[in-house]
């Protein structure tokens, strides 16, 4: 079982259809304060955030379990800014894909 943290407001459309998958736990949190995302981000391989959360080196250190992160920032990506992936590989977190969002 996979345990994914979803953090910053999103469409009903983008909770349905990870949630039918029978392998993926998820956590919906939108107005979690990441004071308490410290607190419970530990048995999570994966968070996905918007702009709401930052994803900063004391996250990842309590982030025990993380395999992926994946921040997307659409106020950004409409100014033309990056979307950004990270993934832990061997307990070190390298960019996997950093890709330009054209508007």
């Amino acid at each position: 079982m996979y345990k994914i943290l979803l953090t910053g407001s999103i469409h009903e459309i983008g909770l349905d259809m990870p949630s039918k998958e029978k392998d993926i736990e998820i956590q919906y949190t939108p107005d979690l304060p990441l004071t308490e995302i410290f607190k419970i981000i530990s048995p999570f391989h994966c968070i996905l955030s918007r702009s709401e959360t930052s994803i900063s080196k004391e996250l990842i250190e309590k982030a025990t379990k993380l395999k992926v992160i994946d921040q997307f920032q659409l106020a950004g990506n409409k100014r033309g800014g990056k979307a950004k992936s990270l993934i832990r590989v061997d307990d070190d977190l390298h960019d996997a894909v950093v890709k330009e969002i054209s508007s």
